[in-house]
């Protein structure tokens, strides 16, 4: 199989995921809150926001570079989009973040355990989705190479979305 199938194949499955987890994950956090007898609160629901609007950036950007593989469609346009969603995408992550904080310093006060687990964890992870697209790929569990190139000691590399905004940007400088 040509490396470029491979990537594509990747890529449909990912995106696909990334998008799916838009729902799934805060329906599986909201069932378990109600499961350990909780329910959740409107930092809970901000901070899952937070976290699938992430999440959506994310399955947006994988569906365009899957585009531009498989059928050769230029991203620009949706990249200049995610570039401008940069900062107003850190707010929310920190307003995510913020919100699961906020819950777990009055989890014994105004809200349940449940609550204040299901905020921080969403938070937590908007934050991380927001490093993970914009700044650095945290993510090394879905390929073998960055896996191994992480468990080598070589570290962290700038995130994709990250590099390809930068290109972007020198791009349009040289016009």
């Amino acid at each position: 199989m040509k490396p470029q199938n491979a990537v594509a194949r990747h890529l449909r499955w990912y995106w696909r995921m990334e998008a799916g987890n838009v729902v799934f994950v805060p329906a599986m956090m909201i069932a378990l809150a109600h499961l350990y007898g909780g329910g959740i609160g409107p930092a809970s629901a901000i901070a899952m926001a937070s976290m699938s609007f992430l999440l959506i950036v994310g399955a947006v950007y994988w569906r365009v570079k899957l585009a531009e593989i498989e059928h050769g469609r230029d991203p620009t346009a949706t990249l200049r989009v995610l570039a401008l969603l940069d900062a107003p995408s850190f707010i929310v992550a920190v307003i995510g973040l913020g919100a699961g904080l906020g819950a777990v310093a009055f989890a014994s006060v105004r809200v349940g355990a449940a609550d204040a687990t299901v905020a921080m964890i969403a938070g937590v992870l908007a934050a991380a989705e927001y490093v993970n697209y914009y700044r650095v790929q945290l993510q090394h569990f879905d390929q073998w190479s960055d896996f191994k190139r992480l468990m080598r000691g070589r570290g962290f590399r700038k995130a994709h979305l990250r590099r390809d905004i930068d290109r972007l940007g020198a791009g349009a400088d040289k016009r």
